[in-house]
């Protein structure tokens, strides 16, 4: 056989060969896409270890550029009914992994998502407020039909105009108003609170592995109660947030804009805050501890009823009025910070409050905290004992 035979030969083979390659791969990738949708069912199943397997079995697909995007909207959608914290663990650990270092884009892509996530859960409050009072109200129609329904025994539907049984209805209505109670005094705080954490374990998790150009962007956000523990964001802006009764620990945050925001009742430790604006906040009854405040223009931010313990102000921190930190405690600080502060009086206070821009809720925090612990009525003085029983006393 020459060499012209064998090419003939090599050439009626490649249509063949490419066909069979063709068909191979197009299984794969029916099997791959089969497994996938099982993946899926699993993760919405009402058994914990089948959810925690499809968690696991997910991040495979991270290496198809197809399917990796989807993955991730997958596993952050989950977190929408999710209020377990081992499968919130699981999902958070397994977004983090299916990130590369050198892509910083995709982590803050991860992050948004689920801040926005927090954000229609702060929206829903309020509607899902309004709906609970509502049905309160109706509520309390219905129970008004029956008290005149069983009145009137003999003809009970007729005389109110109703021809449904009111009994049935007032339970209908209990049962309806108070899942939606439930709802609103609970289950979407506790939502809020899954997410917020579930955001700091993935940044912490990105801090550790040192990412570089994390930024966040927080607009509108309920974060209180939540916890972050060693995080590092190189970007950080803060908006019409709420972070009270937090606990942030071995926090870094660079290139800082916080405006009309809430930082109050909780524990800052080993923090740095540096580059950047802190406008109409307050951290009224927080505790700061070794926390340092590093090219920080201030305006107008409240920091009522807390305590400093070895912080430090460098120089280019301006704008800090010292009426703002009435009933402010220090330790480990210059005292010419102090002395402005110590010789403030409640009246001095008031007039704080009266010209203050920070408003709306804030302002009502501020002044909610500042009548319960520092504005307290002095008791009236004893009245004098008369002349004669003083005598008697005091013999």
């Amino acid at each position: 056989m020459d060499a012209k035979d064998m090419l003939g030969i090599i050439a009626a083979l490649i249509p063949v060969l490419a066909t069979g390659l063709f068909g191979y791969w197009q299984f794969l990738n029916q099997r791959r896409s089969i497994q996938y949708s099982e993946n899926i069912k699993s993760l919405y199943s009402a058994s914990k270890e089948e959810v925690l397997a499809s968690i696991a079995n997910l991040v495979t697909f991270k290496k198809s550029p197809q399917m990796r995007r989807i993955t991730q909207d997958v596993l952050i959608n989950r977190l929408y009914t999710e209020l377990d914290y081992n499968v919130c663990n699981a999902i958070g650990s397994q977004l983090v992994s299916m990130i590369e270092r050198n892509n910083p884009a995709e982590l803050n892509y991860i992050i948004q998502r689920l801040i926005e996530i927090n954000y229609n859960y702060f929206l829903q409050t309020y509607g899902i407020g309004q709906r609970a009072a509502d049905l309160k109200d109706i509520l309390g129609k219905v129970e008004k039909d029956y008290a005149e329904q069983i009145k009137h025994k003999d003809d009970e539907t007729k005389v109110i105009g109703l021809a449904v049984d009111i009994k049935k209805r007032v339970t209908e209505k209990w049962n309806e108003y108070n899942t939606v109670k439930d709802l609103n005094d609970y289950r979407l705080m506790w939502h809020k609170q899954v997410i917020a954490d579930t955001i700091g374990m993935i940044l912490s998790s990105a801090t550790s592995r040192q990412f570089n150009n994390i930024s966040v962007n927080f607009v509108a956000n309920d974060f209180n109660y939540c916890t972050f523990r060693n995080i590092a964001i190189h970007n950080c802006s803060v908006k019409k947030s709420a972070f009270s009764q937090a606990l942030l620990q071995q926090v870094k945050l660079d290139n800082v804009y916080i405006n009309d925001a809430i930082f109050s009742s909780s524990i800052y430790e080993d923090m740095e805050l540096s580059n950047g604006k802190i406008i109409k906040t307050t951290f009224h009854g927080s505790s700061f501890r070794n926390v340092k405040f590093c090219n920080i223009q201030m305006d107008d931010v409240c920091f009522l009823g807390c305590s400093f313990i070895d912080c430090t102000f460098d120089n280019k921190v301006t704008g800090i009025n010292p009426v703002s930190m009435y009933q402010c405690e220090f330790s480990g600080i210059p005292p010419v910070f102090i002395n402005a502060v110590t010789s403030l009086t409640n009246s001095d206070f008031a007039s704080y409050l009266e010209t203050t821009k920070i408003s709306g809720s804030r302002l009502s925090s501020i002044k909610e905290h500042y009548e319960k612990w520092f504005n307290k009525p002095s008791e009236p003085a004893a009245a004098p004992l008369p002349i004669i029983k003083e005598k008697i006393k005091n013999q």
